[in-house]
């Protein structure tokens, strides 16, 4: 696909491309006005998973029997940029959701 064009199949999910991440992060940075730091560190990890072989999946119009569990991070951008974490900090908290509901993700 064309770099920005997003390729949303008839599901309704949007499969990220490599691509696609250069602009993610840059919109993240201009539109993330609550000071959430440099987007590098999580353009980077979100290249290594595709490179990796997984895919990153955005749901553009959830069904009413889909799970979406949001995860994220809080606190000072500098420590994070300090601190790196081991990367299976989300996916163990969507794991961790999904064992005390009784759910899976969509």
């Amino acid at each position: 696909g064309v770099p920005g064009e997003r390729a949303v199949g008839p599901d309704g999910v949007w499969s990220v491309s490599e691509a696609d991440l250069e602009a993610i992060a840059l919109g993240a940075g201009i539109l993330g006005s609550g000071g959430g730091g440099n987007t590098l560190l999580g353009l980077i990890r979100a290249r290594q998973v595709l490179r990796g072989g997984a895919s990153i999946r955005i749901a553009t119009r959830p069904r009413d029997e889909d799970v979406v569990i949001a995860v994220g991070f809080m606190g000072a951008p500098a420590v994070a940029a300090e601190h790196v974490g081991s990367g299976v900090e989300l996916v163990s908290s969507v794991r961790a959701v999904e064992a005390a509901s009784g759910s899976s993700a969509t």
